[in-house]
């Protein structure tokens, strides 16, 4: 082989230095002018330099007067990297020669069924342009073989050791040549239109699945369909349900709930299919009506309400009734008791501003009830007990009977305890109780929480809750369990006095609206 003449300077430095890096390396070093490959004595790191830097590493450059002392060593780091960058060098100089040669002839199919390259020019020509009439047999034998460029240009700079763990590597099994899978899970109009095209010239489904990077099973898809129907493109996914509620029966849902609003959807449902013989569940009904804006509640029935001037009258008769009681009872011990019940709920969002409509229904995600039973004078609260369930006749009784020790225990007697006209405080056991007991029960008249303190309490009580700054829904809990520490004497006395300010209006027989 032709070797190249080496210029070696007369003159060593003193210090071992590495000619790129300029650092001293007292172990393993080489000459710059060295072989890399001991057998055949070409190719020195001299040489690869020169091509690689040639207005530095020149022959010309390193005989000048300025580089006569200059060090003619290289640590093994920078020989590694001489070593990586001439091989990227050969192999650009390798593929030039190449693509030259593949330029100067005409091909049908250039690369696209014989390059390995991430590039196909199958993948960038259109498809009705890259198949001629040649056969495509005759084309692939006209291509040019294509080298590895990798394994001869890094021949060139291995040493033998390296050479070794290449072979190595290439010999193990696990060493396989693959194309990266693709990363689309769907094959466009233009690859199945490839498909086709290199099917009906003759190309097996292997050769196209490979080149492609497709799976073989959707080319074998892709052709099947296209035997079958003619057609290459894909299908529209996804299709269109035909909807159970008919624009005519969405009207006649309209019609049922204009003539009576208190329809459930169950009823909805059972309408329609004695109709329409069409059976639809109650939350497409539900779903239909959300359509129309409407919310559907439950709604509690009550009897139809006495006329104004009867409502009038009972408070008047009230009215008169609880002032005749000051004359001989203090006002400390006129008790008013109620029952009320709270709904803690999580919403999934927040509510809307105040003075704001609401535009959209929400669910709640967690619903809790809380039933409370309290007891208040003007001084305070006396008793106040809440619970999980509904109040029953067994805990009103407990209630009044740990009421009346602790109004023996105030001291407050005799006393008037004023209740609400309701079933549960008309009892045989509530009744009986009084009876047993130094203390007097009264009832208010009909439709008129505003004369009941506790009423309008229970009805500030959101605002007496957020004192206690609650951050979570149980402490939310917790604080309407223990309300009684949160409501002072001074806001009870307040909601006394509201109450004997509407009194006069009472007995005036003004209308009040509850």
């Amino acid at each position: 082989m032709e070797t190249e003449e080496i210029w070696i300077p007369a003159v060593q430095p003193s210090a071992a230095l590495c000619r790129i890096c300029v650092l001293p390396d007292d172990g393993d070093i080489t000459l710059i002018n060295q072989p890399m490959n001991e057998h055949d004595g070409t190719n020195s790191l001299q040489i690869m330099l020169e091509k690689l830097f040639p207005s530095v590493f020149s022959d010309e450059h390193l005989r000048s007067e300025e580089c006569i002392n200059w060090p003619t060593l290289i640590c093994q780091g920078c020989k590694r990297k001489v070593k990586d960058t001439y091989g990227l060098y050969e192999l650009c100089v390798a593929s030039t020669e190449r693509l030259r040669k593949m330029l100067s002839e005409e091909f049908v199919l250039p690369d696209v069924l014989g390059s390995e390259s991430d590039t196909d020019f199958l993948l960038q020509t259109p498809a009705e342009d890259w198949i001629k009439k040649e056969n495509v047999s005759e084309v692939l034998n006209r291509l040019p073989p294509c080298p590895n460029l990798e394994t001869s240009a890094q021949g060139l700079i291995k040493s033998e050791e390296d050479s070794e763990e290449s072979t190595i590597a290439r010999n193990s099994p696990t060493a396989k040549k693959s194309r990266a899978p693709r990363k689309l899970k769907t094959t466009s109009n233009e690859d199945r239109k490839r498909i086709v095209l290199a099917f009906e010239r003759g190309t097996n489904v292997a050769t196209i699945a490979e080149r492609l990077n497709i799976k073989r099973g959707t080319v074998y898809s892709v052709i099947r369909k296209y035997q079958n129907t003619r057609r290459v493109e894909s299908d529209k996914r996804g299709k269109q349900i035909k909807k159970k509620i008919t624009p005519e029966i969405s009207e006649r849902i309209r019609a049922w709930i204009a003539e009576d609003c208190t329809l459930s959807l169950g009823k909805l449902a059972q309408n329609i299919l004695e109709q329409y013989q069409v059976q639809v569940s109650p939350s497409t009904i539900a779903k239909e009506i959300g359509d129309f804006n409407y919310s559907l509640k439950r709604i509690d029935l009550h009897p139809e309400r006495k006329t104004t001037e009867n409502k009038s009258a009972e408070r008047k008769e009230y009215a008169t009734s609880l002032t005749a009681i000051l004359c001989r009872v203090p006002e400390s011990n006129i008790i008013f008791l109620t029952e009320v019940g709270f709904n803690v709920s999580l919403r999934v969002m927040r509510r809307f501003g105040k003075g704001s409509e609401a535009g959209k229904i929400i669910p709640h995600l967690r619903v809790r009830n809380i039933s409370v039973v309290c007891a208040m004078h003007t001084g305070g609260i006396l008793h106040y007990m809440p619970r999980n369930r509904l109040i029953d006749k067994d805990f009103f009784v407990l209630f009044l009977k740990e009421l009346f020790e602790k109004l023996s225990f105030a001291n407050l007697s005799p006393a008037v305890i004023v209740m609400e006209n309701v079933a549960l405080h008309k009892c045989e056991e509530v009744m009986a109780l009084f009876e047993h007991s130094p203390y007097e029960m009264m009832y208010l008249p009909p439709h008129s929480s505003f004369l009941n303190p506790v009423e309008t309490l229970f009805n500030n009580f959101k605002e007496i809750c957020k004192r206690a700054n609650p951050e979570s829904e149980e402490e939310v809990i917790t604080d309407i369990e223990n309300g009684n520490n949160l409501i002072t004497a001074s806001d009870c006395n307040n909601y006394f006095k509201h109450m004997w300010e509407i009194i006069p209006r009472c007995l005036r027989e003004e209308q009040i609206d509850d």
